[in-house]
């Protein structure tokens, strides 16, 4: 039986219960159980990512950078993986950067902003966008469809698989 729903007390409970297994038992069970841990590397994802948009700009223009939860761990290391790839483009500008907090209306906003502002912009990158929030890649489009761009910005697919 799943969990939904439940506490942590909740399963504690229901394992003692099912399985005649204290709470300490559970945990070294839990923690015994796990071979192995896998987690992404943001900041080469970030730089092969930037790197990637950079070449199809040509090396050359002018960027927005809608960036996650200011501070949060994967905020600060996707930060730094596009600042790696941009470090190596010097053709590369940033004009405009602003947090949308994972957030599609935000996001939306704030590449409005970075538009009526830069005219010249070429690319939003979206660090925010991933598997479990993919609906934040719209934002930049949708905002540049409404906006008085002669050519919108189109949303990319990752290609780096990050």
């Amino acid at each position: 039986p799943g969990v939904q729903g439940s506490t942590l007390s909740q399963d504690f409970e229901r394992a003692d219960r099912e399985l005649g297994m204290s709470r300490e038992e559970l945990k070294r069970a839990v923690l015994n159980a796990v071979d192995a841990a896998f987690a992404a590397d943001s900041v080469k994802a970030a730089d092969e990512l930037c790197t990637w948009v950079f070449e199809q700009m040509g090396g050359s223009g002018e960027i927005g950078i809608l960036q996650g939860v200011l501070g949060s761990t994967a905020e600060l290391q996707r930060s730094e993986g596009c600042q790696k790839a941009i470090d190596k483009n010097p053709g590369i500008t940033v004009v405009g950067k602003e947090s949308a907090n994972w957030d599609e209306t935000e996001g939306y906003k704030a590449a409005q902003n970075m538009l009526q502002a830069n005219p010249n912009i070429k690319a939003i990158i979206g660090e925010s966008v991933n598997a479990t929030n993919p609906e934040t890649s719209t934002a930049p489009a949708s905002a540049s469809a409404n906006s008085t761009k002669s050519r919108p910005v189109r949303p990319v697919r990752n290609p780096i698989g990050a």
